[in-house]
């Protein structure tokens, strides 16, 4: 019974430490994705700071059309948190998006957005 209790304190104390491993245990990191439709490349790029209770996002989304060359950027500054198990933030004018925080987790837009879905990659810039 003793060694059970010890397996599930030990359990319980990993967990969490497992849940955090990753880019976005770090104070500041990078989500990327892109995505092509088309003639049209579609680039996300998240710089995420901690904030008190929620994470601070310098979101920027790229659009490039491939025939005529144009780009158009454009650039916001979000909040996002984690809510039931995703992370998801509200970028105002360019969309609300939802992601698993695990490499190569899609990440999901809501409503019309100039920003990239797809596999998520994470990094720290390191």
């Amino acid at each position: 019974m003793r060694s059970l209790v010890a397996l599930l304190v030990l359990i319980g104390t990993v967990a969490p430490a497992a849940a955090e491993e990753g880019p976005w245990s770090a104070p500041s990191w990078y989500l990327g994705a892109t995505e092509r439709r088309g003639d049209v490349v579609l680039t996300t790029a998240m710089y995420v700071s901690p904030a008190r209770g929620h994470s601070v996002v310098d979101l920027h989304c790229t659009r490039q059309d491939l025939r005529t060359k144009a780009v158009s950027r454009r650039r916001v500054r979000a909040a996002a948190q984690m809510a039931q198990g995703l992370w998801c933030g509200d970028g105002r004018a360019l969309g609300r998006w939802c992601v698993d925080l695990r490499e190569g987790a899609p990440l999901t837009w809501y409503g019309p957005t100039p920003c990239a879905s797809g596999p998520a990659q994470f990094g720290t810039g390191d």
